[in-house]
């Protein structure tokens, strides 16, 4: 008996040191550099979220925070975030239609502009996809918005003048991506291959891409990686698939951590969950800041259930890791443990 109470104070004692250093040293506002993480706060926040207290003025700055952090990322950063930016306003009933209008408009002339002034990334498969949405879901009042041209009403028609203007756009991305590819430019070379591998008809040019990006992240290119995740047309068995799942491996194994994240998130849904752990602690062990906390927030929702001190210790660690890594929800657990 003594024994587990002389267990359970050091555990106790050791939770509370880097609860308390976390939370003197992070306020409760997130940077606008992590406005991703400021998002899901928001809504952690503003739904109460355990351990989260449901706090409605902490929610809507940190929605304010990551709107900002949208904004700059679309004018500055992947391309990605302008229709992200346009999307948060969209799936929100407290903004009005004119409000989304505004923001998709915002959204549709910082793309237009990157990708027009000499910035290819701006027209990659990211930017073309705004015109598949916009085409194939949007409201017509929103479209006739965001287009300057007459859009037919004609269902057919409609459906033929979007397909077109994605056809251009295509196109138009291929040869830009390709020429500052050829020129040296990496991340344009990842846009070139991934655009080319989703709107190709050509199952070798598919298949091509797809290797190229493989291997631009076995070798150690956290973008190439990030975009693995997209790869569902990618066979799920045969020699490609070996090859691939190979060249993923052997980046993990040479410490890159985003290799072990592509590597898991490409297993079969049961080998996911068998081989889920150990890779995600190899990942954490390379300093992957995201890995850590899918450790530690498992590692939470089990002590939920168990009530265990070896377990609630677990998560303290590896959200302290990952917070000391920059992991902004890290930072945000660890705030309210140590007030729980």
């Amino acid at each position: 008996m003594k024994s587990v109470l002389t267990f359970l104070s050091l555990a106790l004692f050791l939770l509370l040191l880097p609860m308390a250093s976390a939370e003197n040293a992070y306020s409760e506002d997130c940077r606008v550099e992590d406005y991703d993480s400021c998002g899901s706060l928001s809504l952690y926040y503003a739904q109460g979220t355990p351990p989260f207290p449901k706090d409605e003025a902490r929610a809507n700055k940190l929605e304010a925070i990551y709107l900002k952090g949208l904004r700059a990322a679309c004018e500055q950063g992947p391309i990605g975030n302008c229709t992200q930016y346009f999307a948060h306003f969209r799936i929100w009933q407290k903004y009005s239609e004119a409000e989304k209008i505004e923001a998709a408009v915002k959204a549709k002339t910082m793309l237009e502009k990157r990708c027009a002034g000499n910035e290819p990334k701006a027209c990659s498969k990211r930017a073309i996809l705004w015109l598949e949405y916009l085409g194939s879901d949007y409201p017509q009042y929103l479209r006739k918005a965001l287009s300057p041209e007459d859009i037919p009403t004609d269902p057919d028609a409609d459906a033929a003048y979007w397909d077109e203007q994605t056809n251009r756009a295509v196109a138009a991305s291929l040869k830009s991506l390709k020429a500052t590819c050829d020129a040296g430019n990496d991340l344009s070379c990842i846009d070139y291959h991934e655009t080319r591998a989703f709107y190709s008809d050509d199952t070798d040019e598919e298949a091509a891409s797809q290797k190229a990006i493989v291997t631009y992240c076995a070798n150690g290119n956290a973008h190439a990686c990030s975009r693995i995740s997209w790869l569902s047309r990618f066979p799920s068995k045969g020699a490609a698939y070996e090859e691939m799942m190979d060249h993923l491996s052997n980046g993990c194994n040479a410490g890159f951590g985003p290799s072990c994240m592509a590597y898991l998130g490409q297993l079969s849904l049961g080998e996911r969950e068998e081989r889920r752990t150990p890779i995600l602690e190899k990942a954490c062990a390379h300093d992957h800041a995201e890995a850590c906390d899918d450790i530690a927030t498992a590692a939470y929702r089990a002590y939920g259930k168990s009530q265990d001190a070896e377990t609630l210790l677990r998560a303290t660690e590896y959200f302290t890791k990952a917070c000391d890594l920059g992991e902004i929800m890290s930072c945000h657990y660890l705030e309210h443990l140590s007030k729980s």
